[in-house]
């Protein structure tokens, strides 16, 4: 695949909205190189890792929605054994810490939105990685878990995976006190070993000279003002709306098997 260039990328070329109803051609070919991504490798995929659910104690009596298992598949291209043991592992998350599943708040979680604790940005990077914005972390646990699982939807998504910007700078203080380390583990526990994301890169500002470094890594027309770029007036709050729609969240990491009577 050719690299793409952020400094000559261009809105409507190179760059997509992160929003997206189809997958564009360059994209389905590079799921087919970087993932072993074929619509036969899909198929027996899916046929193996859903036989390993029904057999498996832990994760016999739960639904998985075809969509859902193909972001595991995808993220350990179609290693079918090593998708099944990080999907065992999101059974046991979920299992050991239910508040991070359930009882979203959507007023907190809109708020999150408008304060941009963490965002979507509306475009995506040349390369079609989505952008995440953390810029505090309060209650980021609960936020990572809705927004990661709800952005995976998207096979765009699960194909490119996410560049994250971690601003480090805005408020070093409301940081500092969830740096624990218990709290520092389950987000990397989470995240890494349990969500079936692919994270390409990780930004932490307070590494960055000037915030304007990050247009070696990102198109200018796709990031905020405070960072060098060109956006502003972004908002994710009708995104945020959108998947907290309770026919989205009912099936958030799987639901509870209808069992036969």
């Amino acid at each position: 695949m050719d690299i793409r260039d952020p400094a000559t990328a261009k809105i409507g070329e190179e760059i997509f909205p992160f929003e997206m109803e189809t997958v564009p051609e360059y994209f389905l070919k590079k799921a087919e190189v970087e993932l072993f991504d074929t619509p036969d490798r899909r198929v027996q995929g899916l046929r193996e890792i859903k036989e390993l659910v029904k057999n498996d104690k832990h994760t016999k009596n739960i639904e998985f929605e075809d969509d859902f298992l193909l972001q595991y598949l995808r993220v350990r291209k179609y290693n079918v054994a090593r998708a099944f043991t990080q999907l065992k592992a999101l059974v046991a998350l979920k299992k050991k810490h239910p508040l991070m599943f359930t009882n979203f708040s959507y007023d907190t979680l809109v708020k999150s939105a408008y304060d941009k604790v963490i965002s979507m940005l509306p475009w995506r990077c040349q390369d079609g990685c989505v952008i995440v914005l953390i810029e505090l972390v309060e209650d980021v646990r609960r936020a990572c878990m809705l927004y990661l699982f709800q952005s995976l939807r998207n096979p765009m998504t699960q194909i490119n995976g996410y560049k994250v910007i971690y601003d480090l700078k805005s408020n070093p203080v409301r940081h500092l006190k969830h740096c624990t380390p218990e709290h520092l583990y389950l987000v990397y526990h989470s995240t890494q070993e349990c969500i079936a994301a692919r994270y390409k890169e990780i930004h932490l500002i307070i590494f960055h000279k000037t915030p304007e470094t990050l247009l070696n890594y990102f198109p200018k027309a796709a990031l905020p003002k405070q960072y060098g770029g060109d956006l502003q007036n972004y908002d994710t709050s009708e995104w945020v709306k959108k998947i907290m729609a309770p026919e989205n969240l009912e099936a958030l990491g799987g639901r509870p098997r209808q069992m036969n009577v």
